[in-house]
């Protein structure tokens, strides 16, 4: 049995230790608000979006309680979106990526939210997924979760499944029980 290396897996639930948010300077921000990537997010966190998309071919797409809603934009072509992703991409990720591989970056814009941000290709050509994520992480009384989940919280032996379908709230149940 080989070790683990999350270097390897292509995505991951929540941030990790080891890839913080980046902390944006100010070029970076103006960088963004330029080819408008800033506008779209602050749309997502504005209409409580749990993912903006953006993907060649298409316009900016917001998914909002399982329903899929166009931003009024033009259509994105490879130039805007690898200009969106030179913004804030590191070296090492974006040496991976040109790789072959998907990446994810945690990104930290100002205001009340970080977001991870999944980097990737599909058959049109550069695709991005951004998923805002609170600075906060809720308690298990605001998700109004039952009782039990404050007695699971406490067990030291166990497993404990926590399952449903994208975006459902999984991770948030999960970073609440901490």
């Amino acid at each position: 049995m080989g070790t683990y290396d999350p270097s390897e897996e292509k995505t991951y639930p929540i941030l990790t230790k080891t890839d913080p948010p980046l902390m944006q300077s100010n070029n970076m921000v103006e960088q963004l608000q330029k080819c408008g990537l800033l506008s779209w997010i602050q749309e997502a966190v504005d209409k409580n979006a749990s993912d903006l998309f953006l993907s060649v071919g298409e316009q900016p797409t917001l998914k909002i309680y399982d329903a899929f809603k166009r931003i009024e934009s033009n259509l994105l072509n490879d130039n805007q979106l690898s200009e969106i992703i030179e913004a804030f991409i590191t070296p090492q990720k974006k040496e991976r990526y040109l790789n072959g591989y998907e990446v994810d970056i945690g990104l930290d814009l100002p205001g009340d939210f970080r977001f991870r941000v999944n980097i990737f290709r599909q058959h049109k050509g550069i695709a991005l997924a951004i998923r805002p994520l609170p600075y906060r992480i809720p308690t298990i009384e605001e998700l109004k979760l039952p009782d039990i989940f404050e007695d699971i919280s406490r067990l030291a032996r166990g497993l404990v499944l926590v399952t449903g379908p994208a975006g459902s709230g999984k991770s948030t149940t999960l970073a609440s029980l901490n």
